[in-house]
Parts: C-alpha cells; sequence; structure tokens
C-alpha cells in the first residue's frame, strides 16, 4: 500500500512539473500564437489551425501541390524555432537548441517534399540560417549553396552566404559572393547586397591603413 501511495505521489509531482519544462523547452515551438502567425506566411495559419473555410484550405493545397501541403506545417515551426533561436542569441545554449529544432523541422519538409518544390531554396536559407545559429559553418554554406545551385537567383541566398563568411573572418569571400551576386541576379540597386558590400569594402579599406607610428 505504501508503494502505491509513493507511486502516486511520483506521478502528480511529475505531472505538475513537466508542463514547466515542456513550455522552457521543445514545445515552445510547436505553440503559434496570434502574434506568431502575424509575421508567418498566410499559408501558416491554415496549415495550423485550420479555422479558415474548407475552400481557403484547398486553395493552398493546389498552390503547393497535396504531397508538399502535407508537410508544411513543419516549416512554420521551423520558423518559429529560428525565430526564438535569434530572441535567444545570447544564451548559447538556448539558441544552438532551438536552432537544432529549427534544422530538423526544415529537414523533415525537405525529406518529405518534392523534388521540384518551389519552396526548396527558400527552405534551404531557412535551414543555412539555423544551422549558422548552432555554429555549423560548412553545414550552413553547403545549405546555401545547395539553395543558389537550384536557384541561382535568389538574392536571399547569396546574401545569407554573404554574411556566413562575414561571420567566420572571411571578409574577401564575403565581398567576392555579393560582388558574384550582383552580377548573376542584376540586381545592382539591391538594398540586401549594397549595404552589406558598402560595409564590407569601408571595414576592409579601413583595415589597410597603415598605422601611425607609436610617439
Amino acid at each position: 500500500m505504501a508503494l502505491s501511495i509513493a507511486c502516486i505521489l511520483f506521478i502528480i509531482f511529475f505531472s505538475a512539473s513537466r508542463p514547466t519544462w515542456a513550455q522552457a523547452g521543445l514545445s515552445e515551438a510547436y505553440v503559434l500564437t496570434e502574434d506568431d502567425l502575424a509575421f508567418m506566411p498566410q499559408f501558416c495559419r491554415a496549415k495550423v489551425t485550420k479555422k479558415l473555410p474548407k475552400n481557403v484550405y484547398e486553395g493552398w493545397s493546389n498552390k503547393f501541390g497535396p504531397e508538399n501541403w502535407l508537410h508544411m506545417h513543419h516549416y512554420c515551426f521551423g520558423l518559429k524555432a529560428l525565430q526564438l533561436s535569434y530572441s535567444n542569441f545570447r544564451d548559447l545554449t538556448s539558441r544552438t537548441y532551438q536552432a537544432r529544432v529549427a534544422e530538423t523541422e526544415f529537414n523533415y519538409v525537405l525529406r518529405h517534399s518534392e523534388e521540384d518544390f518551389y519552396m526548396r531554396p527558400e527552405i534551404l536559407v531557412h535551414r543555412g540560417r539555423a544551422q549558422t545559429l548552432a555554429r555549423a559553418y560548412e553545414p550552413a554554406k553547403k545549405s546555401f549553396e545547395e539553395a543558389l545551385k537550384i536557384n541561382p537567383k535568389s538574392v536571399d541566398a547569396w546574401v545569407a552566404l554573404g554574411d556566413l563568411y562575414s561571420l567566420i573572418g572571411r571578409k574577401n569571400d564575403a565581398i567576392k559572393t555579393l560582388e558574384q551576386a550582383i552580377e548573376v541576379t542584376g540586381e545592382e540597386q539591391n538594398k540586401k547586397i549594397l549595404l552589406r558590400l558598402n560595409d564590407l569594402r569601408s571595414t576592409n579599406s579601413q583595415s589597410k591603413k597603415p598605422s601611425l607610428p607609436a610617439e
């Protein structure tokens, strides 16, 4: 009888403590609030809440293709985890954890969607960003390069690759990447590219200035 009471007490204690643990960890990425959905693609609301009219849901399914649409809630969860990783940037443990959750969700969509799914480059870029946040720099580079192989005109992929090079101290490679981005995409006035390129060039020129002799 004493054992049964002990077991009951343990179950009560575990049940009471588990939500707090879950909310602080994995489950947080899988709870999409109205605030989250407001900053996500419109299809996330249709896919996750399923509170919209049936014809809206079917419209998204037709646009994505039924096989791809089936798995797109994982993409939305990946976006939430990615946002959480950025939000916890100064906390390496939390940042890395949520980045890994994001990477897992994006990988799921990539594995289960069709090879010619038009969103693959975008998903690869997001995966690369998650890998960058987790300090998995070589896999991140491969993700960006894979996105560019599919869509060479993806400005986001070029910019993300340039940001990665800059982050790891390869400033010259970052500059070359952004210059190549302008050449390939034809986006000569794209602010995403130009702001980074001008900043890198400025930093590079300052670092090459001769230092003043000590007095």
